[in-house]
């Protein structure tokens, strides 16, 4: 799947492995994921789990970069440099060390993470390398979430994205929601470009209140060539929004926008709840 003025990475994410994935993540300065990992783990902290033990469900998910960084204590330029020190194994080998060095690295406070993305090699990675409990195929926008999946995500603390706003929209936040069974809360980090708006609208059907947290920028990446930054720089001024220091300096830029039941807002503001990051 593109969207329309980005790079084409498709390539890079229907590999057997992560290698070429991770290259091309390090040969742009690919960090939302970094930033996501910070900020899923304050909001995990306070959702409101009956066990403690919540579930997340990460939406395009990939090779299952979020959860590698949530659950195990190990960097972003960590995984860039165990898959650039991989060259040359197959793919079996390579999933047999994935599996013995997230196994040490594991954190004592993981989380469940089902994954959900169009990539049926990346789903099927994550798996195999034991960082994902859960993962589903799907193209939510054009295909209807199946019976098996729907019980799988069913009962989801939170849903989470990093870098994949523009591919999904409104049509799969409203499946998603409509399968579980209490509204889970969701973070999203969204370039600024893409108008959040229409989700927002859906998951306020849905119970839940949205709130953008004031003074939050997160780099994505680095523009991949002038004719990407040119429509981003289109983009902003359409939808009347200055260019911030992050984007001048050539780089897309994430806001971040978290959706919770209104009594859960009432309860704890959003710059509260996240006062360390701003």
């Amino acid at each position: 799947m593109e969207t329309a003025g980005k790079a084409d990475f498709t390539t890079v994410y229907t590999q057997p492995d992560p290698r070429a994935y991770y290259e091309s993540l390090r040969s742009l300065d690919y960090e939302i994921p970094a930033h996501g990992c910070q900020v899923f783990s304050s909001v995990i902290d306070q959702l409101p789990t009956d066990d403690g033990q919540p579930t997340v469900l990460d939406l395009c998910c990939s090779y299952g970069i979020n959860a590698a960084l949530l659950n195990h204590s190990v960097s972003l330029e960590e995984l860039e440099a165990h898959y650039a020190a991989g060259d040359g194994l197959s793919r079996e080998a390579l999933v047999e060390r994935d599996r013995s060095w997230f196994a040490a690295t594991r954190r004592a406070d993981a989380v469940g993470v089902v994954g959900i993305d169009v990539s049926e090699p990346a789903i099927s990675y994550a798996s195999d390398a034991g960082l994902l409990s859960g993962g589903i195929v799907a193209d939510l926008e054009t295909e209807r979430l199946s019976d098996c999946d729907a019980t799988m995500i069913s009962n989801v603390d939170l849903v989470t994205v990093t870098g994949g706003i523009g591919y999904v929209n409104e049509r799969t936040f409203e499946q998603i929601l409509d399968a579980t069974d209490d509204p889970p809360w969701v973070a999203a980090l969204s370039l600024r470009w893409i108008d959040f708006e229409p989700i927002a609208k859906t998951l306020d059907q849905q119970g839940l209140v949205t709130e953008k947290l004031d003074g939050y920028l997160a780099p994505q990446r680095r523009f991949a060539d002038h004719a990407e930054e040119a429509f981003v720089m289109e983009e902003l001024a359409s939808l009347g929004v200055d260019p911030s220091s992050v984007e001048q300096n050539g780089y897309h830029c994430a806001e971040l926008y978290v959706a919770r039941p209104a009594d859960a807002v009432d309860h704890l503001p959003l710059d509260r709840l996240l006062d360390d990051l701003v």
